[in-house]
């Protein structure tokens, strides 16, 4: 609103008299209440360079035809205007310059506001150094970080891998997950004044390489934290087999060995798998004597965080006096607690074999469901996925019979109790051979990709069915050949951080491994050249970005490798 002066009634008076001067005299403004005010960013400046500028925000009183006078002190002309530009200071050091702003409003009606602006010479520098060298660090090391930064008030770190820290000390620690190449930022600040340093900073993957002869070839690997490894395997001790389980940590160091006893004099450890609170669950297959014939069966057993047998489970799973053979060939911990198993059952005396299954409630003793999947075909069991609470997908072998050279990839949806869920699946044709594998759920939960080896083109190659969570194929088969001709023999496939797939196998009498997308589509195979007979048999990515990778030297020797991101491990 405008504002108006008012007038004595001895003023109008004078008016009517033509005296203006002496009517003037008498002129109040009743409604002048202006406040001048304004702010800025800090009172005090650090000045590295000649001048500063400081940016100075009007927060007076408004009112309509406000008249602004800007007074910097400094030697300089007046500013006018509501919001001037930034004024160009020069270090006064401990002298401030006093800013004065006044504003009118017609005659006789005006305020003043004043501050006082330090500007000091020298702005922050920041500079820092570390105790690792900028290739040397690795994944899950601690390196400390010494700022050596001078003329600030605080300081902030930025690690490159999301993770930040503030503060005035003059040393921070910090390790990386990931392997990979990251820039390390640090910031000294003082006052408005910010100054940045940084460094190139890469992470490595701790690497190696383990071949031991008086272990035989791993079977299974899984990481048990960001710097530990278990592995479950079997050796050839006096022509018999004996399972062991080995934790190594993340330099390859072996931890510990534990030959396991308590399976029978003859046994062979195939798959294992960790419970919620760390111990683990293994499966594999025992023999017996059942006359003069030896006569396999499933065994499983519960084993501490640390390796200690906990219980037997009923060990072994059946011990008739018949003599089906029952062998196990994977074992998953369900969401809802206990073990699945799958298998096979076979009947020598008609040359059958089915699928078998085995599912314990939560305490592990107690049998959910124990039978044969009985399909029209001569099959065995190779792998289970739980794909929703307490339904799971199995993999399986498919045969005309026992002794058919074309078997075809079978996978179904079973519930809790065993039974059959929508229809069975095959995979692969009449002409050539597909042989199961492995199963795993898609990183997003949505899918499930299939691996397995097939002969279609007169040599073995690593063979992919993408499916859906109840089995369904999703688009064609993947084949994988090899240009050279050389076989190509799959052993696992595993889930990867970007959303696609790990496989790992055999190439040409080598071990190799590859990384797919989402769809199965295939990155370069990468081989290792070895001499003799080789081979990976299991493997997963590491939470470093890495892979772990396990198997086999010469057929009779663990063989265990740790890669960076690259596959690389020397």
């Amino acid at each position: 609103m405008k504002i108006f002066a008012s007038y004595s009634l001895s003023c109008f008076l004078l008016l009517l008299g033509f005296s203006l001067a002496a009517c003037l005299k008498y002129k109040t403004i009743p409604d002048c209440d202006l406040r001048a005010g304004f702010t800025v960013a800090s009172d005090t400046i650090y000045c590295s360079s000649g001048t500063c500028p400081v940016q100075f925000i009007d927060s007076s009183k408004v009112f309509p035809d406000l008249e602004y006078e800007w007074d910097f002190r400094d030697g300089s002309a007046k500013v006018f205007g509501r919001t001037p530009a930034p004024h160009n200071f020069a270090p006064n050091n401990s002298i401030p310059y006093r800013v004065l702003l006044t504003v009118r409003l017609g005659e006789g009606c005006m305020d003043t506001f004043a501050r006082n602006i330090y500007v000091l010479d020298g702005g922050p520098v920041a500079r820092f150094t570390s105790d690792q060298a900028m290739d040397m660090c690795f994944t899950n090391e601690s390196v400390t970080f010494t700022s050596q930064s001078t003329n600030y008030d605080s300081i902030e770190w930025s690690f490159g891998d999301g993770s930040t820290f503030k503060g005035v000390g003059s040393t921070v620690s910090h390790s990386y997950a990931v392997a990979d190449d990251y820039t390390v930022r640090l910031t000294a600040i003082r006052g408005t004044q910010r100054n940045t340093f940084s460094l190139p900073f890469k992470v490595k993957a701790h690497k190696f390489e383990i071949s031991r002869a008086d272990l035989g070839p791993a079977r299974k690997v899984k990481q048990l934290s960001d710097r530990s490894y278990a592995i479950i395997g079997n050796s050839i001790v006096g022509g018999k087999s004996k399972p062991y389980l080995m934790f190594v940590g993340e330099k390859g160091t072996p931890v510990q060995i534990l030959p396991i006893t308590t399976v029978g004099d003859d046994a062979k450890v195939a798959d294992f798998d960790i419970l919620p609170n760390g111990s683990f669950v293994l499966v594999g297959t025992t023999f017996r004597k059942v006359g003069s014939n030896t006569t396999p069966d499933i065994f499983y057993l519960w084993l501490d965080a640390v390796g200690n047998v906990q219980s037997t489970l009923g060990l072994p799973i059946s011990m008739r006096s018949d003599n089906l053979e029952e062998s196990a060939s994977s074992i998953i911990v369900p969401s809802t607690g206990g073990i699945m198993i799958t298998g096979r059952v076979f009947d020598p005396n008609t040359n059958t074999s089915h699928i078998y299954l085995f599912k314990s409630a939560t305490n592990l003793n107690n049998i959910d469901m124990n039978l044969p999947v009985s399909l029209p075909d001569y099959e065995e069991g190779i792998a289970a996925v739980e794909v929703s609470v307490e339904n799971f997908v199995v993999l399986g072998q498919t045969r005309t019979n026992a002794f058919s050279a074309t078997p075809d990839i079978l996978f179904f949806k079973v519930n809790k109790f065993g039974a059959i869920t929508g229809n069975t699946h095959t995979s692969g044709n009449a002409s050539s051979g597909e042989f199961a594998v492995s199963i795993s759920k898609a990183a997003d939960g949505m899918a499930l990709m299939i691996c397995g080896t097939t002969t279609s083109n007169g040599n073995q190659d690593f063979y992919l069915v993408k499916t859906d969570l109840a089995g369904n194929p999703l688009g064609s088969a993947k084949i994988v050949p090899d240009a050279s001709g050389v076989q190509q023999i799959s052993k696992e496939i595993s889930p990867t951080k970007n959303g696609g797939f790990l496989i790992v196998g055999i190439q040409g009498g080598n071990p190799c491994f590859f990384t797919t997308d989402a769809n199965g589509n295939n990155n370069p195979i990468k081989t290792y050249s070895m001499n003799g007979t080789e081979g990976f048999i299991s493997g997963l990515q590491t939470t470093d970005g890495g892979f772990i990778l396990a198997g086999y030297l010469e057929n009779t020797k663990l063989y265990l490798v740790k890669t960076d991101k690259n596959g690389n491990f020397n």
